[in-house]
């Protein structure tokens, strides 16, 4: 936004008040314990009452707020502020945490899933806006000359180590896979997985080396999933990798199979293109190089923030 001539400033109402990282076990137990939470929210709602007043914002954009009240939408924009509510988890994740009282509360919910923007209009609410993700241009591009030899490998995947990736990923398991994420489930059945597992956070230039420094980034997506997809396609591509992943009617929206990234559509399929893809260097260069002239042309996070304040202008 900075760079679009905004004037910003960040509230980061999950450790507003904590002198503790977001992953921490402190921050963790305040936010999910009922007897800790509760005091909590409070005085964070309270202060981003507080930052707002003395800021003055035009627009409050809300990413995620979970913890954020609903009464503190209203009195946001009682004071003039429009706010919006942008919504990057998939439908599932929003109904499971009762977020459909808040969309009468705010001025715009944005989401990027397209059936969670159907189901609300279904529902009575005209103010809701499909935008799908994007990706940072300043944090995922190429890379000439910085070092990358410690994150190369022939098929690499970053995220989460769920359950359903846990299952997929030990079936092609070896000395090509390198896994960049934290387990989030357990992988003592599936001992060929074990040293493929880089059990660690990366930051975001440790991302984008790795999406540079592999010769095939795998994408699976969350089940939860089902009409939208994750950041992940984007910034892989915006990065210039060679990306392989799952096929969902979605991608197609975004990037041509085969020639902006390819698609898998069973583990059958997904060995045998590993294969292929991974013997000929000058077709996965050649598609990523596409891929990456579309994600810049067409799926930057400045265009989706420009479709953002444009719809905020119409706002009454």
């Amino acid at each position: 936004l900075p760079d679009m001539g905004h004037e910003i400033e960040v509230f980061d109402y999950r450790k507003s008040l904590l002198p503790f990282s977001t992953r921490s076990l402190p921050n963790k137990a305040i936010r999910y314990f009922s007897l800790l939470r509760g005091p909590y929210e409070k005085m964070m709602n309270d202060h981003l009452i507080a930052t707002a007043r003395r800021f003055r914002p035009e627009l409050v954009l809300v990413v995620k707020g979970e913890l954020i009240h609903d009464s503190t939408f209203d009195t946001l924009r009682n004071e003039g502020m429009k706010v919006v509510s942008w919504h990057v988890d998939p439908a599932a994740e929003f109904f499971q945490r009762d977020a459909l009282s808040s969309v009468q509360h705010v001025d715009l919910l944005v989401a990027k899933d397209p059936a969670l923007v159907d189901k609300l209009r279904i529902a009575g609410n005209d103010n809701v806006l499909y935008i799908p993700e994007g990706f940072d241009k300043r944090e995922f591009h190429p890379l000439v000359s910085q070092d990358t030899a410690a994150f190369a490998s022939n098929v690499s995947i970053v995220g989460f180590l769920y359950p359903f990736r846990i299952v997929a990923l030990s079936q092609i398991a070896g000395p090509d896979l390198t896994v960049w994420g934290k387990l989030a489930g357990d992988i003592s059945r599936y001992p060929q997985l074990r040293s493929c597992v880089k059990d660690l956070f990366l930051d975001v230039k440790d991302k984008n080396k790795v999406f540079n420094a592999s010769k095939i980034n795998l994408n699976i997506h969350h089940p939860s999933e089902t009409t939208s997809v994750n950041v992940r396609t984007f910034e892989i591509c915006g990065a210039g990798g060679f990306q392989l992943v799952d096929e969902k009617a979605s991608v197609a929206e975004f990037f041509a199979d085969g020639k902006e990234l390819v698609t898998f559509s069973s583990l059958g399929d997904l060995r045998r293109k590993i294969a292929y893809y991974l013997d000929d260097e000058e077709a996965r260069r050649k598609i990523a190089q596409a891929g990456h002239r579309r994600a810049v042309r067409d799926h930057t996070l400045n265009i989706r923030l420009q479709t953002l304040i444009n719809a905020v202008k119409k706002i009454s």
